[in-house]
């Protein structure tokens, strides 16, 4: 038997959650060549994953292989993004002055939602939007990643009440994005690095737990470990003011 089939086949067997279903076929189809037979060794699943440059995207290959084929192969460490954050308020002009995308891109920094998920007209109860969707390459829209109640700035949330997505391809308004930012300078930004600039300037503003329920996160290390970013200029601000000393009665 083939490889590519027994991990499909394995795929459909297994209680897996729609994302992760998703997320395993996208990995086989990228890892596994169709014309390999089984069994699956760890040395032939080593050597496929060793081509893999990414250090995270291997990570996520690794637990996939493991699932699907009963290995117990080394997980490489997940690996922070250690790029600095543009300011925010250098992002958040530039979004204002692109009317096209600017929708998108305050969705992402002013209520930290994922590319996916501003493709999706997300429903809107009380102070906040419901994330409960998000629109995929192949069009077609799913359930969101982690869904949850984003509560966003006033001004946002009654913008969003008559706005619907006009763009529905998440890979053309990536492009868009990366030729504003490329076009500014800032060739190492991303749409996606949008919603770490939000976790970046509210961790400064939210409580910790109100951070992690605004980023639908389950984990409050998922958050802080891995959008929260602390540029060296900022602690150093920190470190090197002159502190109050107590007064010795």
């Amino acid at each position: 038997m083939k490889c590519h089939k027994y991990a499909l086949a394995q795929i459909d067997e297994k209680p897996l959650a729609w994302n992760t279903r998703q997320n395993y076929i996208n990995i086989i189809n990228k890892v596994i060549p169709h014309d390999l037979e089984m069994p699956l060794t760890a040395p032939m699943a080593n050597q496929l994953l060793s081509k893999i440059v990414n250090p995270n995207s291997r990570r996520a290959m690794t637990i996939a292989i493991n699932s699907l084929f009963g290995l117990e192969l080394k997980k490489p460490k997940a690996v922070k993004w250690e790029g600095d954050i543009p300011d925010f308020e250098v992002l958040d002009a530039l979004i204002q002055s692109s009317p096209k995308i600017r929708m998108y891109g305050n969705l992402m920094l002013h209520a930290g939602f994922r590319i996916s998920e501003t493709l999706a007209k997300q429903r809107i109860k009380g102070v906040g939007i419901m994330v409960e969707s998000q629109r995929l390459r192949n069009g077609e829209v799913y359930p969101a990643k982690t869904m949850g109640q984003v509560i966003p700035p006033t001004w946002l949330l009654e913008e969003y009440r008559d706005w619907s997505p006009k763009y529905i391809n998440g890979n053309s308004v990536g492009s868009m994005f990366n030729r504003l930012f490329k076009s500014n300078g800032m060739h190492d930004m991303t749409a996606h690095k949008l919603r770490h600039a939000f976790a970046t300037y509210y961790a400064k503003k939210l409580p910790i737990e109100g951070l992690r329920k605004q980023m639908r996160h389950t984990s409050i290390q998922t958050t802080m470990g891995f959008y929260v970013h602390v540029s060296d200029e900022e602690i150093s601000s920190v470190m090197h003011t002159r502190p109050l000393r107590a007064v010795n009665n």
